[in-house]
């Protein structure tokens, strides 16, 4: 893989068991800081030839909403530049300890917002202003009894980030990822 350059962090998620190498995708086109676009995409299903797909096609937007950055499992990833938005791809499932998750379909890897923090904080520089959009089917639901998927990445993002909106999407969620400001993102 290419790219990764300063301050790059590993894709390593904490969940045991968990398979971070996807030798199928092609993370080349990831690069350092100043030269990506406005984008990066993180798969957060790398199991998942369809959710890969759909976050390939839009690497590949001709309109540069999201520029080309995709990372689907294993190797560094680059930390995001200053204002660069950041969008997770994923399933959303209801979540085993006590709030939803984002993960496969099939339930064999997931993490909650909390999780997903802890495993990408290391990305996002000091004085970051861009956004964070998770893209997962019921991602800013409230499930009873457990918190949604956004609110409980965006409560442990503000410990550190002062700027930065956490979006997700309401209901079940298909096909391509929504450009930033479209009515579907609900921010937290």
């Amino acid at each position: 893989m290419n790219g990764g350059g300063p301050g790059a962090a590993a894709y390593r998620l904490t969940r045991p068991g968990y398979d971070v190498v996807h030798p199928a995708i092609d993370v080349s086109r990831v690069a350092s800081g100043a030269a990506r676009g406005r984008t990066l995409i993180i798969v957060v299903a790398p199991n998942d030839v369809q959710i890969i797909q759909i976050a390939q096609q839009q690497g590949n937007d001709p309109a540069g909403v999201f520029g080309n950055d995709i990372v689907a499992g294993g190797g560094p990833i680059p930390a995001l530049a200053a204002n660069e938005n950041l969008f997770f791809i994923g399933h959303g499932i209801a979540g085993g300890g006590g709030n939803a998750e984002i993960g496969d379909a099939n339930g064999a890897f997931a993490v909650d917002g909390l999780e997903l923090w802890d495993n990408f904080s290391a990305i996002f520089p000091g004085g970051y202003g861009g956004d964070v959009y998770i893209d997962a089917c019921y991602s800013a639901n409230y499930p009873a009894g457990m918190f949604s998927l956004i609110e409980t990445f965006k409560a442990n993002a503000d410990l550190v980030l002062n700027h930065t909106f956490v979006f997700g999407r309401t209901g079940q969620v298909a096909g391509l990822m929504p450009p930033p400001g479209d009515p579907t993102w609900v921010q937290a």
